[in-house]
């Protein structure tokens, strides 16, 4: 069995530590990688992950011990909570209660504030794609459609679509949304990625015949924006 390491007291370290195995400590032992096996100090309790107030009001009040877990099988460090002094712990506690009214306000300013920032950032999208489009104006309803779907889409928060990414300005994002858009609109590029998938007899298909699919829809959508541009944008 592997020895218990003893911190002089008043512990004043903060520490990533993980749960002992079975049979190498008594209950209530960590492990940190530096230290090896360590007893919890003295008067210490473990809050659990979830509010993120209580936690970083503890981690300011004084030294803490973050208890994690690996997950292998995803490759992640999982954060399950803190120990920490029990007297820091009620404190944070109790500054929890004073100030929820205001914490709670300040979430409801700041809800609204991303929600008018995330509006502005659809509009904006949505005015380049009409631009980017440039349809004859007998055809302005349709630009209309489809700017405002494709906006709806390509900006959706927390989407991972182009729409959300700050790697590209403005006009590539909008130019490739749109092009995503009417590829899965006007062509034919869905329904054959599904006929490949039957005739193969797997849900996936390779990448050779899935780039030669999307050639050909790409070409289908520039026909079908040189059909609708205007006289000065068409071939």
């Amino acid at each position: 069995m592997s020895s218990v390491s003893k911190l002089p007291e008043p512990h004043t370290q903060s520490l990533w530590v993980y749960a002992a195995r079975d049979g190498e400590s008594d209950k209530g032992n960590v492990w940190n990688k530096d230290y090896g096996l360590l007893k919890l100090p003295q008067g210490w309790e473990f809050l659990g992950a979830g509010d993120q107030f209580l936690t970083r009001t503890v981690k300011r009040l004084g030294p803490t011990w973050l208890l994690c877990r690996n997950d292998r099988r995803r490759r992640i460090t999982r954060r399950l909570g803190v120990y920490a002094s029990a007297a820091n712990i009620r404190k944070a506690e109790e500054l929890a209660l004073q100030t929820e009214v205001s914490r709670e306000e300040k979430r409801k300013r700041g809800a609204r504030t991303r929600a008018q920032q995330e509006d502005r950032y659809c509009q904006e999208f949505r005015a380049a794609a009409l631009k980017h489009l440039d349809f004859a104006p007998e055809h302005t309803a349709l630009a209309e459609e489809i700017a405002t779907a494709t906006a709806e889409r390509a900006c959706q928060v927390g989407s991972g679509r182009v729409g959300r990414t700050s790697l590209l300005p403005l006009e590539e994002k909008v130019a490739l949304a749109v092009r995503a858009h009417l590829r899965h609109n006007v062509t034919r590029y869905d329904d054959a990625l599904f006929e490949r998938a039957m005739q193969s007899g797997s849900l996936e298909t390779d990448e050779a015949a899935r780039r030669a699919l999307r050639r050909a829809a790409h070409e289908v959508v520039g026909q079908f924006l040189q059909r609708h541009r205007q006289p000065s944008r068409r071939p």
